[in-house]
């Protein structure tokens, strides 16, 4: 799914190119690869990761951001829905990844 205009494909189960099966994968960061840095970095830290990609619909998201303003969490890693129009007093830092990709 394009994170910039919603477009949504399936991905291909072969390579389009040398038909190989089942080897793509996606590139960039990623939050889950960000995840894990930070938690090698910081182990003590609670760290959540936060993605509309993720199951559990918009419930799953209230629940989440509603833990994020209460503090539950040292550590947010999510895509831009994190930043959109949130207010989260308890966080001290926000870090932008890739900004100049958007």
């Amino acid at each position: 799914m394009c994170h910039h205009c919603g477009h949504l494909e399936r991905r291909p189960s072969v390579c389009p190119v040398c038909q190989t099966e089942d080897c793509l994968a996606a590139c960039g960061p990623g939050i889950e690869r960000l995840a894990e840095e930070a938690a090698t970095l910081f182990p003590r830290a609670r760290i959540l990761t936060l993605s509309s990609d993720f199951p559990g619909g918009a419930e799953r998201l209230r629940a989440e951001i509603e833990a994020i303003s209460r503090g539950d969490f040292d550590i947010v890693i999510g895509t831009q829905l994190v930043a959109k129009g949130h207010n989260f007093p308890l966080l001290s830092l926000v870090g932008v990844i890739d900004a100049t990709l958007a």
